[in-house]
């Protein structure tokens, strides 16, 4: 039975908001089920206040007046239907696809929640077409590919097109000279220098160094100052190596601490990955094998090759320990593979005890710079590594 919210604090359709306040407040105390003993006291006063609530608020009192309470609850509905927010990602691009123009894949990750509020992450490629002739700043977007949440309209995803710099002339060492085609001398002092003895040969470009080597030679320094005996440098790749006269991996002479650097593109995630399935043992059902990265972006990509390379594996399993923690739980974990972020796996390892950290047999670090760079991420690398050497089995 559909109750009138006027009957129900019994006052007619066009009455005013101070009569509504008077009567509600005369209904309330003698309804209140601290003062009405009666059975349905507490019901009673329930609908008082919902009649009270409606009829004070303008738009809703409108939309009562005009549709009824059936109304109220379709608008309730279509306020629910709200947008979700844009999410706006930089693409970096160099000035020859600027003018040429080209075709990018971008791997995103969106969160999709169903009616059940069940949360889950979605992996998705999208190919960003960029025209010829296109400019710095240029905006292109993805309609309905954002976050999937209940009752509410997907949201979209902008790309913004950044410049970055090109590989094809390194940039000059001094930050204060300017190129050679960007000359400022005026003609008459050109001419004078062009007489006079001719300048001494410039120093070639030297790049600058890399993080991980620059932290090689300090431990390096550091060895030879606390031994005796000279410390020999890290071996490096060369023409003759055997990395490159090798014709299978067997013949490969890796040592047991692997530092891995190339250019992006060439493969470094996937090498990582098969150095981790060939390590994993799928009959024992505790994690085996650790990776970190600084991102929970980079682990669920990292998580999807390996389920992806790993697919003739029968009983190969990934865990993630990123922030989301994909509906995972406190029960002890199972998985072989376990990938994360130094401070969620700290927690898990150290606080929360999911998981042994003392059966590790492969310790993994990717995008080793970024976690080395950051101050909280390297301290919680450093720690997790010291335990790896004194408790551990790890390589």
């Amino acid at each position: 039975m559909v109750k009138c919210y006027y009957t129900i604090l019994g006052l007619s359709k066009g009455c005013r908001e101070d009569e509504i306040k008077k009567q509600y407040k005369k209904l309330a105390k003698q309804y209140h089920p601290d003062k009405n003993t009666a059975q349905n006291a507490e019901e009673v006063f329930k609908d008082i206040d919902k009649s009270y609530r409606v009829l004070m608020d303008k738009k809703n009192r409108e939309i009562y007046d005009l549709y009824g309470e059936e109304g109220l609850k379709k608008a309730a509905r279509a306020k629910a239907w709200a947008s979700t927010s844009k999410l706006e990602y930089p693409l970096r691009v160099t000035i020859e696809e600027l003018a040429n123009g080209c075709t990018k894949k971008v791997r995103i990750s969106r969160n999709v929640v169903e009616s059940d509020e069940k949360r889950r992450v979605e992996m998705k490629m999208l190919h960003v077409s960029i025209q010829k002739g296109s400019k710095p700043g240029t905006r292109i977007l993805f309609r309905g590919e954002g976050d999937r949440l209940p009752y509410k309209v997907p949201g979209d995803i902008i790309f913004i097109l950044k410049v970055k710099p090109s590989n094809a002339h390194p940039p000059h060492p001094h930050p204060h000279c300017h190129p050679p085609f960007f000359s400022r001398t005026p003609h008459h002092q050109q001419e004078k220098q062009q007489n006079s003895a001719p300048p001494p040969p410039a120093k070639p470009y030297q790049p600058e160094e890399f993080l991980v080597d620059k932290l090689l030679r300090e431990r390096s320094a550091k060895l030879k100052s606390a031994s005796s005996g000279p410390e020999p440098e890290p071996k490096r790749n060369t023409t003759d190596s055997p990395f490159n006269s090798a014709t299978s991996f067997e013949e490969l002479p890796l040592t047991l601490n692997v530092i891995a650097q190339a250019q992006s593109g060439t493969g470094k995630t996937a090498a990582l990955v098969i150095a981790m399935l060939n390590s994993v043992r799928t009959d024992c059902l505790y994690p085996q094998v650790l990776c970190l990265c600084p991102t929970s972006e980079l682990a669920l990509q990292i998580g999807q090759m390996v389920l992806e390379i790993g697919q003739f594996i029968p009983g190969i399993r990934v865990g993630y320990a990123v922030s989301l923690e994909l509906g995972m739980g406190d029960a002890t974990l199972t998985e072989q593979v376990l990938i994360g972020t130094p401070g969620k796996v700290k927690d898990w390892a150290f606080d929360r005890r999911r998981f042994d950290l003392g059966k590790i047999t492969s310790f993994y670090l990717d995008e080793a710079d970024s976690l080395i760079a950051t101050q909280g991420y390297r301290d919680q690398c450093i720690k997790i590594h010291r335990y790896l050497i004194n408790f551990g089995k790890a390589k």
